[in-house]
This record gives structure tokens, C-alpha cells and sequence, in this order.
């Protein structure tokens, strides 16, 4: 069964209906896991495929509504970070720091200076700010030659946000 959920995305990226094999379909089997096995069993037993591709083009449906709400979420964490990390940083990597943000929700200062032109003395006092303002969050602190590893903990929220599918 789990190989089936694996095959799905890779197929629709296969197919070009997606840019990426990001489609993540479990979660509605999951929450409809007795109609999942039931439609399953019928093939088997009664070959109802019929009841299963309902099922199946039900499950892409309801899934894809959940994907872009949680898209259009992303999309206004966007721009509302275009307008608050200048304000905060008052810096004019401000727009280069949030790419790196949306990129690398978990990140280091040598993320951020890989990714990014912005200088190092730069880097510190950005996400010193950031940090003030509780847009990233310190999740292991620097240890000797290890860097701090940062959160953006509102992208995270969207992306772990477990809907409720009808």
C-alpha cells in the first residue's frame, strides 16, 4: 500500500500535472483509512475499479484544495514579511534575508551567507532583530565552531498545519 502512495506522485510528475513529486496524498487515506482499504479490497474481490478510482480522484481533489490554501497561506506570510523585515532589520538585505527565509525555514549564519550576499557583521545583527521580533527562533544555540540553528517558525506552522479533510 505504501509504495502505491510513493508511485502516485512520482506518476503525476511523470505525467507533467506536477512541477515537482511534492503531492502529498496520505493524508487523506489516512483520515479515510477504512474506505482506503475497503475500495482496495474491492478491487480484489469484486473488481470495482470503479469505486476505487472514485475514490482515488476524490482523494487528488480534496487534497489539492488543502495544498492551495496552504499555498495561498505561504503567499501572504510572503508579503506580509516583504513589508514587516524591513521595518524590523531597517537593513537593505532585508529582501535577499527573506529569501533565504522562504528557502531555508531551518537555516544557520552560513546559510544565510551562502545563500545570500549579505556580510557577515550584517548576518549577526539581522537576525539579532529577527530574533527580538520573534520571527526566528534560536532552536540550538552555537556551541564552540557550531553555528546557531534558526527556525522561521511561521512557515513552519503553514506547512505542519494538519487539516481537517472532508
Amino acid at each position: 500500500m505504501h509504495s502505491l502512495r510513493l508511485l502516485i506522485p512520482l506518476f503525476l510528475y511523470a505525467k507533467k500535472i506536477l512541477h515537482r513529486p511534492m503531492f502529498y496524498i496520505s493524508a487523506y487515506f489516512e483520515q479515510n483509512r477504512e474506505e482506503y482499504y475497503d475500495r482496495l479490497l474491492w478491487i480484489t474481490e469484486k473488481n470495482n475499479w470503479s469505486g476505487w478510482i472514485q475514490f482515488f480522484l476524490q482523494a487528488v481533489i480534496t487534497q489539492s484544495q488543502v495544498n492551495i490554501r496552504k499555498a495561498r497561506k505561504i503567499l501572504s506570510l510572503y508579503d506580509h514579511m516583504k513589508e514587516r523585515i524591513p521595518e524590523i532589520t531597517r537593513s537593505q538585505f532585508a529582501t535577499q534575508t527573506i529569501e533565504v527565509l522562504f528557502n531555508h525555514p531551518i537555516f544557520t549564519t552560513r546559510t544565510l551567507k551562502e545563500q545570500s550576499t549579505i556580510p557577515k557583521t550584517s548576518i549577526h545583527r539581522i537576525l539579532q532583530s529577527l530574533a527580538d521580533a520573534e520571527v526566528v527562533k534560536v532552536l540550538v544555540p552555537s556551541s564552540g565552531r557550531s553555528p546557531a540553528v534558526f527556525l522561521f517558525p511561521q512557515l513552519f506552522k503553514i506547512a505542519e498545519e494538519q487539516e481537517q479533510i472532508e
